[in-house]
């Protein structure tokens, strides 16, 4: 059984250190947990995993929250980017 990291975790991190707009890079993406935190947080996001079971594992997460992620499949690497918003 895979054991996931309390979101609260990478939500307080991101909400500390970074601004809304920054980048945050997860080296060790595993479940997505941080991905999901920095969209909610509206940060950009940068995923990388090398595992395919944890990258099939993350996208659907990912998704959810409307993140879009894209995948090169040689290196598995997970990219998203929050979508532009307007500002008025």
């Amino acid at each position: 059984m895979r054991r996931c990291s309390p979101p609260e975790l990478p939500l307080r991190c991101i909400r500390l250190l970074t601004e809304p707009g920054d980048l945050v890079m997860d080296c060790f993406m595993g479940s997505g947990t941080t991905a999901v935190a920095a969209i909610q947080t509206e940060r950009e996001f940068l995923g990388i995993e090398l595992l395919p079971e944890y990258v099939e594992t993350a996208k659907p997460k990912v998704d959810r929250m409307g993140g879009g992620p894209e995948m090169a499949d040689s290196h598995q690497v997970m990219l998203g980017a929050q979508r532009e918003k307007k500002r008025y």
